[in-house]
């Protein structure tokens, strides 16, 4: 899948070619890795057959153009901010059918971009007047009791005007899996063994 990365104003992205060469900027576009496509519903659920095809894609620093957020690198104190991924699938190999083989489909048309984990975090401003701190926070549920309070501090990039980037711009979001809370939950009683065998 061929895509370019375009600013909420439709404008081409430039990022530098590599950590390395951060004065040499070209176009953000590229092609996509794709791990899985399957027919779903218009939410990407599995199905059967459908009108729509999901298609789940790698993300990260190693895959190109495959993030949702694309830094002004061109100022020192430019922040992160939420780009368009505009994606081209060409057909390149022909499916057969009953009839006729469908051959030559281009399917450039993106139904919608799904990503639940940011949809379960809450924002709030502190009260400070003088210095009002916007913030996300999740609030897992699991049990009782006491709970471990985590901080993350983002980097200066995930500053600025919309508080959704400073906790989905490095995954933060991660913490509120079943696999994460589990380790947690792991290492406090594993911690809390240790302390009572050492009294």
């Amino acid at each position: 899948m061929y895509t370019q990365v375009l600013d909420m104003e439709g404008r081409q992205v430039e990022l530098p070619e590599n950590f390395l060469l951060r004065d040499r900027f070209v176009q953000s576009r590229g092609y996509r890795t794709i791990l899985d496509v399957y027919p779903s519903d218009n939410e990407g659920n599995w199905q059967d057959a459908g009108t729509f095809a999901a298609l789940a894609m790698a993300y990260g620093p190693r895959y190109a153009c495959s993030s949702a957020l694309a830094a002004d690198f061109t100022d020192i104190n430019g922040h992160e901010s939420y780009v368009d991924s505009v994606n081209t699938i060409t057909q390149v190999q022909e499916i057969p059918t009953e009839s006729d083989p469908l051959t030559g489909m281009i399917f450039d048309h993106c139904a919608k971009v799904i990503n639940h984990e940011p949809e379960k975090w809450l924002q709030d401003v502190s009260h400070d007047p003088e210095c009002p701190l916007r913030y996300g926070y999740f609030v897992p549920r699991m049990g009782t009791g006491k709970r471990p309070l985590i901080v993350w501090l983002h980097g200066a990039g995930e500053g600025g005007a919309d508080t959704k980037i400073s906790y989905s711009g490095n995954r933060v979001t991660a913490m509120q899996r079943t696999e994460f809370r589990r380790s947690l939950a792991a290492a406090i009683s594993s911690r809390r063994s240790v302390h009572h065998v050492a009294e």
